[in-house]
């Protein structure tokens, strides 16, 4: 709950051996509220970040950029 993006990506980068980049620093700080599960699909976790209409991500092995929508 309210968590910012920034400590999303921490979660995930350990769960799913990726890192993340951003394309602008104020993106950190978006804040967000859900639940996720360790096994849950990484891709199906960002989809549903990127359905909020704020953010949008391009994959790149195992690097995410993240970038504004």
């Amino acid at each position: 709950e309210n968590m910012p993006l920034s400590d999303i990506a921490v979660q995930l980068s350990r769960w799913y051996d990726v890192k993340f980049e951003y394309e602008e620093e104020g993106l950190k700080d978006l804040i967000f509220s859900g639940k996720m599960k360790k096994y849950d699909n990484g891709n199906v976790i960002l989809g549903i970040l990127k359905a909020t209409g704020k953010i949008d991500f391009i994959q790149q092995d195992s690097v995410i950029h993240v970038k504004r929508q």
